[in-house]
């Protein structure tokens, strides 16, 4: 906050208020994310997500931009959020995961297994620096371990390589 943002906690929660109920004045639909809220501080984290929810907002989320967290940590982070931010309300928790330490998959899987309810994942692999989380490795791991896990998609999954392919035709990336 303070050296990347040039700004005060303070500010940041007044900024977040504003934003949202700016949005929700168009009748958006708005999911908060807090920018790298894997390193940040769990306090200040859970004082701005319960600050987002307050202001309107129907989905917020983790977003680990630096792909630093560990999955163990994951499932600690998705059960405090739950207590102290979502307790009984109907707001989506979503997860963003960035592959820079290789670990993007697994924690979304991880995220998942905690009770996650939504996802951000890529398609081949696109995203900033090394990316995010793979669409078809989640489907796969998923889709193998249905028996134990118990999750559905409803994912076509012969659709993925047709979206693969529109994908790197679009981007012309291959």
């Amino acid at each position: 906050i303070e050296h990347q943002m040039k700004t005060t906690k303070d500010a940041i929660l007044k900024k977040t208020i504003h934003s949202i109920q700016y949005a929700k004045s168009f009748g958006c639909f708005v999911q908060f994310s807090a920018m790298d809220a894997t390193r940040a501080d769990a306090s200040f984290l859970m004082d701005l997500f319960n600050t987002a929810v307050e202001a309107g907002a129907q989905a917020i989320n983790i977003s680990d931009t630096t792909g630093y967290i560990l999955p163990k940590e994951v499932t600690s982070l998705v059960s405090r959020i739950k207590k102290e931010v979502i307790k009984q309300k109907d707001i989506i928790l979503s997860i963003h995961c960035h592959n820079d330490l290789g670990l993007a998959t697994a924690n979304t899987l991880q995220a998942i297994l905690a009770g996650i309810n939504q996802i951000e994942v890529t398609i081949n692999g696109i995203g900033e620096r090394a990316g995010n989380a793979s669409l078809e490795e989640i489907i796969a791991i998923l889709d193998k371990h249905q028996d134990s896990l118990h999750y559905d998609t409803n994912i076509i999954k012969n659709e993925i390589f047709k979206t693969s392919n529109l994908l790197s035709h679009i981007t012309n990336i291959q």
